[in-house]
């Protein structure tokens, strides 16, 4: 019984195998007979698509971008020596205006004033010791000269009694006593010539004192100088921490002076516009009309101004491209370094380029044309988009989709939307569509073929109604 169980099992195994073997087949055999005489499609599903002619437009781009305002004229407001803090201009507040050449603070100048007077006494005395040193050279040449002319007196000497000795007028010890004359004069002279050197080198050694107490001197005077600090130009003061009797270091930054008629904003943007705004043959080449709007509340502030460089470096923070606007000066300016505001950058008037609906841009920047009953994607360049369509340059076919689904994609079968209703084939040219195909088996031709001459079912027709309209 066991064994009839298990061959029971076993029969309905197969049988369920075959069955779903012959339901694949029949599948397979429908699917080929609804392919006739078009690319694969899938029947009632084939999404359909609406083509707009694009049209050229004369307009100027606008690039758009969020920045950052900041100064590009500051001063920190320090003293380069320490010192006790003496006075406080009433000026060197946060927030009041200064113009130029305003005194802001003082050092104690008691100290630096001592060491100018020292540095004047050291430059005197080095003065008199190089005077000093100077005569004594002097003296040194003369005695060196003296010793010198003594020499060759003595050599004249030595050589008159040599010749008087040639003739017997003179003895040898005469000759003698003249030649230790001529070594003594000699050595004189050696003894003088050393006296020279050293009073050229103490005088050389003075003109250098002379010159580091001058050094010293120029030092002292510049520190005495650096104990008042002014204004370098006309701004407005921030920061300030500066009190009377602090102790400042050298360097210690006591407030910011920020010069609000030279003030420009940086920003970034990811737009591949901006690497032509970099070539020399660009279509937008810089300085470029900048537009800057600030909103507080329900203030909406507008200030000009030129686009003028853009950074050597990218931008690590967006991977782009860093660039910075010079604004035009504004006395009335609301602008403040660190304002976050909104950057409108205007191109140059071109007319290669057309207003597109957003919903006929995918999310990579790509439009969408019908070729063959199927989607082709054209990738674009985005120049200025807002909440309802989006300016691109013209691409090569410019019939594109009006409305791209999420499945959209390069290769999708489509059929096109007509605006003209269509006149329904006739059953003849259904059937030489139908003898047309020859990737269909031939008992499904004939099958279709059959029905077709017979009595058409409506289905059928409509199914091949639609796959005769999209080729």
């Amino acid at each position: 019984m066991s064994f009839l169980a298990r061959a029971g099992t076993g029969f309905a195994m197969i049988a369920v195998s075959v069955t779903a073997l012959g339901f694949g087949a029949w599948r397979m055999n429908n699917a080929s007979g609804d392919s006739a005489g078009g690319p694969p499609q899938r029947g009632g599903n084939t999404p359909t698509v609406e083509l707009i002619q694009l049209e050229p437009t004369r307009v100027s781009p606008t690039l758009t971008a969020q920045g950052r305002v900041q100064a590009s004229q500051q001063f920190r407001i320090n003293f380069p020596i320490a010192g006790s803090l003496e006075d406080v201009s009433t000026q060197l507040t946060t927030g009041l205006r200064v113009r130029k050449g305003d005194e802001l603070a003082r050092l104690n100048a008691i100290p630096f004033e001592d060491a100018l007077r020292r540095a004047e006494l050291d430059l005197a005395a080095a003065d008199n010791q190089l005077k000093e040193s100077r005569q004594r050279q002097r003296l040194a040449d003369q005695e060196l000269a003296a010793a010198q002319e003594q020499t060759g007196l003595r050599q004249g000497q030595l050589a008159r009694i040599e010749q008087l000795i040639e003739r017997g007028l003179a003895s040898t010890a005469e000759r003698e006593a003249a030649a230790l004359a001529l070594s003594g004069a000699r050595q004189t002279e050696l003894t003088r010539a050393g006296a020279r050197i050293n009073a050229s080198a103490s005088t050389d050694r003075a003109e250098l004192d002379v010159k580091r107490a001058q050094l010293v001197l120029a030092q002292a005077t510049r520190d005495l100088a650096d104990t008042v600090v002014r204004a370098p130009f006309n701004g407005v003061l921030e920061g300030v921490t500066a009190k009377v009797g602090d102790r400042i270091n050298a360097g210690q930054t006591l407030g910011t002076l920020t010069d609000l008629s030279q003030l420009e904003v940086s920003f970034s943007t990811q737009n591949p516009r901006v690497v032509r705004l970099m070539q020399t043959d660009a279509q937008a080449p810089l300085p470029l009309e900048t537009t800057v709007n600030l909103t507080i509340g329900s203030i909406n502030y507008q200030q000009t101004g030129v686009l003028n460089r853009v950074a050597a470096t990218g931008d690590l923070a967006s991977g782009g491209r860093q660039l910075f606007a010079r604004l035009n000066p504004d006395p009335a300016s609301l602008l403040r370094p660190g304002d976050w505001v909104s950057v409108s950058v205007r191109e140059p008037v071109r007319d290669d380029i057309a207003w597109i609906p957003l919903s006929a841009l995918s999310d990579d920047d790509q439009v969408f044309n019908v070729q063959d009953g199927r989607l082709r994607a054209q990738p674009t360049v985005v120049l200025q988009r807002d909440e309802r369509r989006a300016l691109i340059e013209l691409p090569p076919n410019r019939a594109i989709a009006a409305t791209l689904a999420p499945r959209f994609s390069d290769g999708l079968p489509v059929q096109v939307a007509t605006s003209e209703p269509q006149a329904d084939p006739s059953i003849d040219e259904l059937i030489a569509f139908v003898e047309s195909n020859t990737r269909m088996p031939k008992d499904r031709k004939a099958d279709i073929l059959n029905q077709l001459r017979d009595d058409p079912p409506p289905a059928l027709v409509t199914r091949l109604t639609e796959r005769l309209r999209q080729q």
